[in-house]
């Protein structure tokens, strides 16, 4: 009787592994696919760099896009094609910050570059610095903490 409860739920245990694979999926864009509001964005914020590619991923209530450009510049949209990460160890453009952030990380912090952003879920941003420190501002740009 143990041995087939063990069977059971390791058959189980392979039908729920085999239905959380189904629900994920990658598709990989040619440069030329590049969704046109990324290829947009990308153009306007980052026009010296290239597209390297563009990944969607969905998962069952969730899509995102991950756009890597040249020079290890890192993007991440939501669903509607709204930024939500932008990675760059060399600095971030002045222009996908938003001008309370960026007034406040040059008044505090004038020898640092900020080569993070980032939106979370509840509206928050977040920025890193080259020296590793974190800033957390709420959805108008107020600073709030240090991470």
């Amino acid at each position: 009787m143990k041995f087939l409860k063990l069977i059971l739920a390791g058959i189980l245990m392979i039908i729920f592994s085999l239905t959380a694979q189904a629900q994920k999926k990658k598709t990989y864009y040619n440069v030329d696919d590049t969704p046109e509001q990324i290829s947009a964005y990308a153009a306007e914020h980052f026009s010296d760099h290239k597209i390297i590619y563009t990944k969607k991923k969905s998962k069952a209530h969730k899509t995102k896009y991950k756009t890597r450009l040249d020079h290890h510049i890192k993007l991440e949209f939501d669903e509607n094609f709204q930024i939500k990460e932008i990675d760059s160890k060399d600095g971030l453009p002045s222009s996908v910050i938003p001008q309370k952030i960026a007034d406040y990380a040059r008044e505090h912090y004038p020898n640092h570059k900020i080569i993070e952003w980032e939106r979370k879920k509840d509206g928050r941003q977040e920025i890193e610095l080259d020296n590793k420190l974190e800033l957390i501002f709420d959805q108008e740009g107020n600073f709030l903490k240090i991470d």
